[in-house]
């Protein structure tokens, strides 16, 4: 209740697209009514004539006109952002009100529903995991994962580039309650099951990569299998069913659009750099991980006091560095623990091989999917947002793990660490949200960002 009155209370001083209509939530909604998969744009002759029309500086040094952010494939313009948003909210709202839906509510809205089934989840997970876990850890601890997903940041600038990941997520933290009540719970209800595996699915039709959290189910599901034999078969249906039914969907979708069923229009898009030729190496991943993971921030005696550093390298490769970054290590420091081999050590020695096996993929599914993010778009904060639950959740139970086998002052002392380090997440959270990627509270809100200031700067 805390963080979404702290949302609320940011949300309503933020920037605001309230009269903006963009490509997303009026021209692409209007394309999918009159049952067109390109855009209602106009291709400027300039743009045609370009021998590569995705080529960032020869667009700007020629003056071409075209339109920013869209795929540009076969003369005509198409939406690369997630379908399934457009679909379930912007499409209908179009049609009930004939006017069109503004993305700032549903970032907000979405957002703040993902936060509270994630929370439901992480409570499911670790009292399933560790029955006698204290509630000040878990108290704690929720604080920290809170910080950690950025909701302060999506409501300080809800614009429509954190659209799909809010819509994503919050599919994600859905589907992921289904399937810890399903698989926690006495009596397994295949409707949890359906309902789990069709918002993972609709997931994916907001960001593609969200495709890599329904490899965290795959441990258990051979579990399943292995312990219900044939009796699992139909647990197997029910949950393909979807995967099925909405993979089909979107595959055909892409097909119609680029003559391809995997490609959803991002190796087309006009925007900062070439997608189509550009070409990741593993030579980026050391120099990515740090400017995205490692990187520690800057903090000033200043309001907002912690500034992000500067992610300027001299790597002669190219990619995109978004502005306002906030490192993931730098933002939930418990993270740390995922490399610490005395922790892991811990962990095992007190739990079965299935326990140890499951954390393990789980992180190493996560770090797989902040390194292919990295390299496939470059380093963003918003991007961040869509691997922090996976690896803080994990860093949370290998923490969790050795407090509660501690008594007396290590205990006390543990939590202690553990408390500051909760402040220090949401002071982090809170205060970088505050100043964002690109300043629009104190652009947009100058009064609520100079009232902040003065509390916040009681000594003056």
């Amino acid at each position: 209740m805390v963080f979404l009155i702290i949302s609320i209370v940011i949300y309503t001083n933020s920037y605001s697209d309230i009269k903006l209509n963009i490509m997303y939530n009026s021209t692409f909604p209007d394309a999918l009514i009159n049952k067109r998969l390109d855009l209602d744009i106009e291709v400027s002759d300039s743009l045609k004539a370009l021998e590569n029309p995705y080529d960032t500086s020869m667009r700007y040094k020629l003056g071409v006109d075209y339109s920013w952010d869209t795929a540009y494939y076969n003369g005509k313009y198409y939406c690369y952002f997630g379908v399934v948003p457009a679909l379930l909210f912007f499409v209908p709202y179009k049609l009930i009100t004939n006017s069109y839906l503004q993305c700032n509510i549903v970032v907000m809205i979405s957002y703040c529903i993902y936060m509270l089934f994630l929370d439901c989840t992480f409570i499911k997970i670790i009292r399933h995991i560790m029955a006698d876990v204290q509630f000040g850890v878990e108290f704690i601890t929720m604080i920290i994962l809170n910080s950690a997903i950025n909701i302060f940041y999506f409501t300080a600038e809800p614009s429509f580039y954190l659209l799909l990941y809010s819509v994503g997520l919050m599919f994600v933290a859905i589907g992921f309650y289904c399937f810890t009540v399903w698989y926690t719970g006495s009596q397994k209800y295949k409707l949890l099951l359906f309902l789990g595996a069709l918002c993972l699915s609709l997931a994916v039709g907001c960001r593609p990569p969200l495709l890599m959290y329904t490899l965290i189910i795959i441990p258990f599901g051979l579990k399943v299998i292995n312990a219900k034999k044939k009796k699992s078969l139909l647990d197997m249906v029910v949950l393909l069913i979807p995967y099925l039914t909405i993979g089909s969907a979107i595959a055909a979708y892409n097909y119609m659009r680029f003559e391809s069923i995997l490609e959803f229009g991002t190796k087309y898009q006009l925007t900062a750099q070439d997608q189509l030729h550009s070409l990741s190496t593993i030579y980026e991943v050391p120099i990515l991980l740090w400017i995205g993971f490692f990187q520690p921030l800057n903090f000033s005696a200043v309001f907002p006091y912690v500034y992000p550093t500067d992610s300027a390298n001299n790597y002669a490769g190219n990619f995109f560095v978004g502005p306002g970054l906030t490192p993931l290590l730098s933002q939930a420091p418990i993270l740390i623990v995922l490399f610490m081999p005395t922790v892991w050590k811990i962990w095992k020695s007190n739990r079965d091989s299935f326990c140890n096996i499951v954390l393990s993929y789980s992180v190493l599914t996560g770090m797989t999917m902040l390194v292919l993010l990295y390299l496939n778009s470059g380093v963003e904060w918003r991007y961040t947002s869509e691997i922090a639950p996976t690896l803080c959740i994990a860093a949370i139970i290998l923490i969790s793990n050795i407090i509660i086998k501690e008594e007396g002052k290590k205990a006390a002392f543990l939590m202690t660490v553990l408390f500051i380090i909760s402040i220090y997440c949401f002071a982090v959270a809170f205060f970088r949200a505050i100043d964002g990627p690109f300043g629009y509270t104190r652009t947009y809100h100058p009064d609520f960002y100079y009232t902040l200031e003065s509390a916040c700067s009681f000594w003056k």
